[in-house]
């Protein structure tokens, strides 16, 4: 059995990852989006009580360094001087206790990087901020021997063409790029090695709908 915990990058590359290892290993992504650690360490207890886990695969970090409103901090916002949802210090405790509750369960863990973006995201987020959450992520995974899977390294020169516009998600080929990567991780983990995988289809774009008209 194996656990992807994340974010909604990870959401978006699970079900080819499935794919690859159908008849060989049952993955499974945690309820929901794992959205930051202070909203994983609240749901983290009952996630790992769901299954026994074999490895698990996590990332978080996209969601802490974003900004949220002063007056209310579940609100997201677009002010750069609003506070992160989880500041670095915050971020670097939080991390540090749920990789501890990771590893008690004897599952095989790997570490994903958290992903690159541009400027001009929203809500805001400040694009050196994903290497340095990842700095401050890799020093708590080299102190517990955790393997690395660098995502971000992977797509980090080439977001013009796998990433989309002004946004933090990807187009359908970024997503398959971490998804190859995160097979083949979890791949070297259990000594299995999974199914290729093939392009995803283009995501088809939203369509709007027409607006109601107000009676007079």
């Amino acid at each position: 059995m194996v656990l992807i915990l994340g974010d909604s990058i990870s959401i978006g590359y699970t079900p080819q990852v499935a794919q690859a290892f159908a008849g060989k290993a049952n993955i499974i992504h945690n309820p929901g989006n794992s959205q930051g650690t202070t909203h994983t360490k609240a749901r983290l207890d009952k996630w790992l009580k769901m299954q026994k886990w074999d490895v698990i695969h996590f990332n978080l970090g996209l969601h802490d360094l974003k900004r949220m409103q002063k007056a209310d901090p579940r609100k997201n916002s677009n002010n750069p001087n609003d506070p992160y949802q989880a500041d670095l210090a915050t971020y670097t405790t939080n991390m540090t206790e749920i990789v501890a509750k990771l590893k008690a369960t004897n599952a095989k863990l790997i570490f994903a990087t958290t992903t690159p973006f541009p400027a001009g995201v929203s809500p805001h987020r400040d694009p050196a901020d994903a290497q340095n959450y990842n700095k401050a992520a890799l020093k708590i995974m080299e102190k517990n021997q955790i393997p690395v899977n660098d995502l971000h390294r992977i797509v980090a020169d080439k977001l013009d063409t796998v990433q989309q516009p002004v946004n933090v998600h990807f187009k359908a080929n970024g997503t398959t790029l971490f998804a190859k990567e995160v097979a083949k991780k979890i791949g070297e983990t259990l000594d299995i090695t999974p199914a290729e995988i093939k392009p995803a289809p283009p995501k088809k774009p939203r369509k709007r709908q027409p607006r109601k008209k107000q009676k007079q």
